[in-house]
């Protein structure tokens, strides 16, 4: 599967690094030159509810109603 970055052909000589921002200004992809990514998901309160890297690791994140975080779960460390 191409990296986003290989998909627009991204010139990172001439561009930089490639990031993709929300509306509100959080990154919610970013790529460079190495191919390394991350993206992550926000809800629509802007709380950060998954993540996840070029490496094969994730994040996944629940908050309560008044946005706290309640949940964490990670393939960190079952990852080898």
């Amino acid at each position: 599967m191409k990296t986003i970055a290989q998909q627009l052909n991204w010139d990172f000589e001439t561009d930089g690094d490639l990031v993709i921002e929300t509306n509100d200004g959080q990154v919610a992809y970013s790529e460079d030159a190495n191919g390394y990514w991350e993206r992550s998901k926000r809800d629509k309160r802007g709380n950060q509810i998954y993540w996840e890297n070029s490496k094969g690791f994730w994040e996944r994140y629940e908050y309560d109603s008044n946005d706290n975080q309640i949940y964490t779960d990670s393939n960190f460390l079952h990852h080898k």
